[in-house]
C-alpha cells in the first residue's frame, strides 16, 4: 500500500472538493484527487491559468475551419469548375458543329463512286485509297483523342484493300 500524505488546503475549497467528487460519483477524495492529478497531466493543462470558454474556442475553430474551405472554394475550386465548364463548352460546341459524324462520312466514302467496272476506274480505284489514306492521316491529326464508327472505318478500309 502507498504512503498517504496530508494536504491542507481552506474549508471552502474542501466543501468545493466534495462537491465535485459527489457530482463526479467518486467515493473518496484520494481517489478525486488522484483523477484531477491525473487529467491535469495527460491534457497539460494548468489549472491556475483561467480556464477559457470552450465554446468560444469552438467557434473561433469553427469560424477558421469555414474561411479556409472559402478560400479553397475562391482559389482553386472555382478557377477548376469555371475552367471545367469552358471545355465541356468547347467540347460540346465542337461535337455539335465540326465532329465528324457517321452519316458524312458514309457520304463523303460513296460520292467518290468507287465501283470496279471498266479500266477508266482502275485509276479512280487508286485515287479512292489515296483519298481514303489522306482522309484517315488528317482526321487522326485534328482528331487526336476522337473516336469514328471503327465499323464503318472498317468496312471502307476493306473495300479499298480488295480493289
Amino acid at each position: 500500500m502507498e504512503e498517504n500524505t496530508t494536504i491542507r488546503v481552506e474549508k471552502v475549497d474542501k466543501d468545493l472538493l466534495d462537491t465535485l467528487r459527489k457530482r463526479d460519483g467518486i467515493s473518496s477524495n484520494i481517489k478525486y484527487f488522484k483523477a484531477m492529478v491525473e487529467f491535469f497531466n495527460s491534457t497539460g493543462l494548468n489549472p491556475s491559468e483561467k480556464v477559457k470558454s470552450t465554446s468560444g474556442e469552438l467557434k473561433k475553430l469553427r469560424d477558421v475551419v469555414v474561411s479556409f474551405t472559402r478560400t479553397q472554394e475562391e482559389k482553386k475550386l472555382d478557377p477548376i469548375m469555371k475552367t471545367l465548364d469552358e471545355l465541356t463548352n468547347t467540347l460540346l460546341n465542337f461535337l455539335k458543329s465540326e465532329a465528324l459524324r457517321k452519316q458524312d462520312f458514309i457520304k463523303y466514302m460513296d460520292s467518290l463512286n468507287l465501283s470496279n467496272s471498266g479500266g477508266a476506274n482502275i485509276v479512280n480505284n487508286q485515287r479512292a485509297k489515296e483519298l481514303f489514306n489522306e482522309f484517315i492521316s488528317k482526321m487522326n491529326s485534328k482528331m487526336s483523342g476522337y473516336s469514328v464508327d471503327k465499323k464503318t472505318v472498317q468496312h471502307y478500309k476493306n473495300q479499298f484493300e480488295s480493289l
